[in-house]
């Protein structure tokens, strides 16, 4: 278990104990595990959310900061696959050098990729670029007691929406 977590805003002021998520296969059984002890459980980036959104009613979330490694990089083409707990910073510092940047950054390099989507993030470009989800092609939504979902314009297209995978 990691040190109490709070959201970036401090409000509400609830602290959270965070259960370490450290490899993705054995997701579903931290979500099984922590859900079994506690009922309900959110998972929690990098807490970089000015509000509650990353906060549990149980006060039990997943830590998915360790989860972030790249799975899979193209950088000719600039299509990176990874774990949602990489921040947008780590992501930069590999790309940048090969020449890439992303097309939508929020106001704070420190958020993670499955926050950014979770939440949406826009940049200071939103008129022109959208918001960080129009730039995700295809993610994974790991849910409890059921196989994970494919979510992409293809598969799952409504749940690709970043606030409809919310509502999951």
């Amino acid at each position: 278990m990691s040190a109490p977590l709070y959201s970036w805003g401090r409000y509400p002021q609830v602290a959270q104990q965070g259960h370490d998520c450290e490899a993705v296969n054995r997701l579903p059984a931290h979500i099984s595990e922590t859900l079994a002890h506690h009922h309900t459980s959110l998972p929690f980036g990098n807490g970089r959310s000015y509000g509650d959104s990353c906060l549990a009613s149980s006060g039990h979330v997943l830590d998915m900061r360790k989860l972030d490694r790249f799975i899979a990089a193209d950088w000719q083409n600039g299509v990176v696959q990874l774990e949602a707990g990489m921040t947008l910073s780590q992501l930069l510092a590999a790309a940048i050098p090969r020449g890439w940047f992303l097309p939508v950054t929020p106001g704070t390099q420190f958020v993670t990729i499955g926050g950014a989507l979770a939440n949406d993030v826009h940049g200071k470009n939103h008129h022109l670029r959208g918001t960080f989800g129009c730039h995700v092609m295809r993610f994974e939504l790991i849910r409890h007691g059921e196989p994970p979902m494919v979510c992409s314009a293809v598969e799952n297209p409504f749940f690709s929406l970043p606030a409809s995978a919310a509502w999951a």
